[in-house]
């Protein structure tokens, strides 16, 4: 079994899991209403507290096999660009999968980058959860950057749900998107 606790690379990015050093980054490049408002679990402002909950969660989520997480970081300076992550159900046959990048790194293709090596990755023979079938993802009706980002890494449009988004006036309209192992 492959823990998380190995970083997975691409040709710009290290993606490993998140730690406690990432507080600082994490709060200032989450506190920006632009990043946060296209993400369904992240309330604004973004605050120490919200940090410490998200770790503690993620570890939670690790420890139990219920949760890939990764800090995406660029491989020439280290700099912490945003993250990306894995829920699974409780048969770790589907996964609800989501991502974010740090306004500044917006249309340099680190978010296809880093997508197509967890997706690939998470259905890999070296992926912990073998058994995973099915990743769902859900794009806020507006963000034609990730749906753009998801079409090019072999995810395809099912569905327009409404979702929760906390911190966001409650439920906003979504674009369902899904990938099937091959």
């Amino acid at each position: 079994m492959v823990r998380i606790t190995s970083k997975l690379n691409t040709s710009r990015l290290s993606l490993r899991p998140l730690a406690s050093e990432d507080f600082p980054s994490l709060i200032e490049l989450l506190s920006d209403f632009e990043v946060s408002r296209a993400l369904r679990q992240v309330p604004h402002p973004y605050t120490q507290q919200d940090a410490e909950d998200f770790l503690r969660i993620t570890i939670e989520g690790r420890e139990a096999n219920a949760l890939d997480d990764y800090a995406i970081t660029r491989h020439h300076d280290g700099s912490f660009i945003g993250g990306i992550g894995l829920r699974y159900n409780d048969e770790r046959t589907r996964a609800d999968f989501g991502y974010w990048i740090a306004r500044k790194h917006w249309g340099c293709g680190y978010a296809t980058e880093a997508v197509r090596a967890v997706i690939d990755f998470a259905f890999s023979e070296r992926a912990r959860h073998k058994e995973l079938e099915h990743v769902e993802a859900h794009v806020h009706v507006g963000n034609e950057r990730s749906r753009r980002v998801l079409t090019k890494c072999g995810f395809t449009e099912t569905a327009i749900e409404t979702i929760d988004a906390c911190g966001h006036d409650g439920n906003r309209q979504a674009h369902k998107y899904e990938r099937w192992r091959a």
